[in-house]
């Protein structure tokens, strides 16, 4: 998992308590490998990931986002049908407002093989979106995604300023619901 190589290891599990369902490639780790410094200094963007059928998520990097843009759009030219159990592209920024809209229609994402979007898109469970906005640097959560960020973040401000400053967003945690949350204030 991609928040065990967070440093300090207070970012790391068990202080932290990430979903369990969030991996990542070995090309979305791959500028740290050979990077001397902490890992959160090399650390990609949090933007496209893979919906597996089973709810669990992978991240990727741009570049396998693109490549696997381009393997749907020749599956779609091909025909080929599409499967309640593919895996769906997705990107962060829309699981989000899909979530916090409540909305239960299909928001923009990629069926793997890709003939048509399936009706129904397996949820992103609410952990995985915490974890996700999290190490995105996000600082805003909605309503139902406190609860889950108390879980994971009371109590914690150095290791919530850390995660928010190594996106370079220190300037979004005051007053934010993580804020709210680290000083108990939610």
């Amino acid at each position: 998992m991609v928040c065990d190589m967070l440093h300090p290891k207070e970012l790391s599990a068990p202080t932290i308590h990430w979903s369990s369902r969030v991996y990542c490639t070995k090309n979305f780790a791959y500028a740290v490998r050979l990077a001397s410094g902490p890992y959160n200094e090399y650390l990609r963007p949090v933007e496209s990931f893979l919906l597996l059928p089973d709810g669990c998520v992978v991240l990727l990097s741009e570049r396998e986002a693109d490549a696997m843009q381009e393997l749907a759009c020749e599956f779609r030219l091909k025909g080929s049908a599409s499967s309640s159990q593919s895996p769906q592209l997705m990107k962060l920024c829309y699981a989000q407002q899909h979530h916090l809209s409540g909305c239960i229609s299909p928001f923009p994402s990629l069926s793997l093989s890709l003939s048509h979007c399936p009706a129904a898109l397996p949820p992103v469970s609410v952990d995985v979106l915490v974890s996700l906005g999290l190490l995105n640097g996000d600082t805003s959560f909605g309503e139902d995604q406190v609860a889950i960020l108390r879980t994971f973040m009371t109590g914690k401000r150095e290791s919530a300023e850390e995660l928010v400053g190594m996106r370079g967003k220190q300037s979004l945690l005051p007053r934010s619901e993580l804020d709210k949350v680290i000083n108990g204030m939610l």
